[in-house]
């Protein structure tokens, strides 16, 4: 099994909803029983469909990995440009 595929799988609202419904407790605080972690109904496709499926949600992943980098390098970049603009005025 795609170790990727796996991820994406184990992220999907299919198997939160599993969990959701398989959850024992209240309030703020549910469990799994072994059972249920036991009986997951993992949908496993071909070996070749699982790459695919993993290598898209990885690179959005990656994607999304660069984009909060470059936004949290916002601020900073934009400090540096009033700076620059100061220094032009004067």
């Amino acid at each position: 099994m795609s170790g990727k595929y796996l991820n994406a799988f184990l992220h999907s609202n299919y198997i939160k909803k599993y969990f959701e419904l398989n959850a024992t407790g209240s309030g703020m605080r549910y469990t799994l029983s072994m059972d249920t972690l036991n009986n997951i109904p993992v949908l496993i496709p071909s070996l070749k469909i699982q790459k695919r499926i993993g290598g898209i949600f990885s690179d959005i992943d990656c994607k999304i990995s660069l984009n909060r980098a470059i936004n949290h390098n916002l601020p900073t970049l934009d400090r540096s440009l009033k700076a620059v603009e100061v220094r032009h005025a004067a």
